[in-house]
């Protein structure tokens, strides 16, 4: 009797282990092909100016463009998720909290859009893209 009751957890154990490795590697295919991006649901995670960027990039033919993306993530990314976004093609520079903001080529943009853990992704510009602190500030003369 343990020993059937025992093949039995060992068999559940195994079959939840499939399920979940096949998860994860679903999550790492999943929208591969720009063709269909548009109708995934990652593509409801792009703000307006990503997916311009994105659909102007496909159209010139130029894949490999780099776009700035910021992002903002279900919970706090895990060291698993980390990899995940690395190995889709995403670069970080800076990770704050749920907020990761780094840089990707615009055909990896599907891959990165559909993991399970984004919630939404914008375009961006650098802070040292937007003037870099050089700018005279008019002092205002009281009376």
């Amino acid at each position: 009797m343990k020993i059937k009751k025992l093949s039995i957890a060992l068999l559940v154990i195994t079959a939840a282990f499939f399920i979940i490795l096949s998860d994860q590697a679903s999550s790492y295919s999943m929208a591969k092909s720009p063709e269909n991006f548009s109708e995934s649901g990652g593509y409801k995670k792009i703000d307006l100016r990503l997916r311009e960027a994105w659909k102007t990039s496909m159209k010139d033919g130029d894949g490999n463009r780099t776009l700035q993306c910021i992002m903002k993530t279900r919970s706090r990314i895990s060291d698993s998720e980390q990899k995940q976004l690395k190995s889709s093609g995403y670069k970080f520079r800076t990770i704050i909290g749920r907020i990761i903001t780094g840089t990707l080529k615009a055909k990896d943009l599907p891959t990165v859009a559909n993991l399970d853990f984004v919630i939404a992704m914008e375009l961006s510009t650098p802070m040292s893209l937007k003037g870099g602190g050089k700018e005279k500030v008019k002092s205002r003369k009281t009376k």
